[in-house]
């Protein structure tokens, strides 16, 4: 007889119907729910503006997409004098919540050294056209006590800040005024120090006579004070900032920084541990549930899966990356909630394979 001892004709037919069951079930299968996960929400993309240490300035532009958090796209640094004091101005009608767009002036760069200098700059112009029409005047009577009326003015507005600034100092080494506030009260006093200086070679130019050559110096003089104030205006007009992208605006305290978010579309980052990595598919559906809405549920697909180890929870993970169409605008960055990941394979369809090459060895 070839072959082993042949198995009666009924434990056959049991043992290929209970494979044929098996078999069915791999095939049709009942699928998984899908692999539920801890998610939190990333912006499509988002702009910031920040007032850094040692007089810089930044500008970033961020993408959402990247699994586990939002990769660099654009950076931009402006510097400023160390010891200058910087102010991030924003533009009236932009504050946290509202929405703005692509273009539009959100904020203003104020430098309070440029704008000191060219405040000076702007006065000693001024003195200078005052003096060179009181020198075409030449020494009449009222002119030179119109001068004298114009230094005693700027003197008496000068012990006016002068009082200001000293009760300014006092009051910031208690802390009660800001760094800023200091420094302009003290960019005013110079500024009047020097109308002061200008006023008094004012009265004396008031008592002298016409002199061609001082009239001659005096307006080459004033032509380049007009070229260093034209380089100034357009230095300060330089730090007008406009949005990059539509969104909505989000204020640091103080006004400090400035975000511009873009949420129309947005991403979760998905910590996903390392036994269930091999269970997801790019392409799969998504289900989001914000921890803030339990009732609301958003749709999304899984876009991508970082090849790079990371310790979630203290758990081997990666990180996945889901796109989502926040339309309705439910979600804001930063919100948190479970991100369900469908499953494509059911556990049931390795036995599917199993069964049939049972049955293939049966035949």
């Amino acid at each position: 007889m070839l072959g082993g001892p042949r198995r009666p004709w009924k434990h056959r037919m049991l043992g290929m119907l209970s494979l044929g069951i098996l078999s069915w079930m791999g095939i049709v299968g009942s699928p998984w729910s899908g692999v539920r996960l801890p998610a939190v929400v990333e912006a499509g993309r988002t702009f910031s503006l920040s007032v850094v240490e040692g007089g810089r300035v930044q500008w970033n532009l961020r993408d959402g997409r990247r699994p586990g958090g939002s990769s660099l796209l654009r950076q931009s640094v402006r510097a400023y004098d160390g010891g200058d004091q910087v102010e991030l101005a924003l533009v009236p009608g932009v504050a946290a919540g509202e929405s703005v767009r692509a273009g539009q002036q959100i904020a203003s760069l104020r430098s309070v050294r440029e704008e000191s200098r060219l405040l000076e700059q702007r006065s000693e112009r001024a003195s200078l056209l005052a003096r060179r029409q009181l020198l075409m005047a030449g020494g009449r009577p009222e002119v030179v006590a119109e001068a004298e009326r114009n230094l005693d003015v700027v003197r008496a507005r000068r012990e006016v800040v002068r009082v200001e600034l000293d009760r300014a100092r006092s009051l910031a080494e208690l802390g009660l005024i800001s760094a800023v506030d200091l420094e302009k009260l003290q960019a005013s006093d110079d500024v009047h120090r020097l109308q002061i200086e200008h006023a008094a070679a004012a009265v004396d130019v008031a008592r002298a006579t016409p002199r061609t050559e001082e009239l001659a110096s005096l307006d080459a003089r004033i032509a380049a004070i007009d070229a260093t104030i034209h380089e100034a205006e357009a230095l300060l007009a330089g730090t007008t900032v406009l949005a990059p992208i539509d969104g909505v605006a989000r204020v640091g305290e103080d006004n400090a920084a400035l975000d511009i978010l873009d949420l129309r579309t947005i991403y979760l980052a998905v910590g996903v541990p390392m036994h269930q990595r091999a269970r997801l598919e790019l392409g799969a559906p998504v289900e989001f549930t914000p921890a803030t809405a339990p009732q609301t549920v958003l749709t999304g697909t899984l876009i991508e899966i970082s090849e790079e180890t990371v310790l979630v929870r203290g758990a081997p993970s990666v990180w996945a990356s889901v796109v989502v169409d926040n339309g309705s605008g439910a979600l804001a960055a930063g919100m948190s909630g479970m991100a369900t990941i469908a499953v494509d394979r059911s556990p049931w369809r390795y036995l599917a394979g199993l069964g049939r090459s049972i049955l293939q060895s049966l035949s």
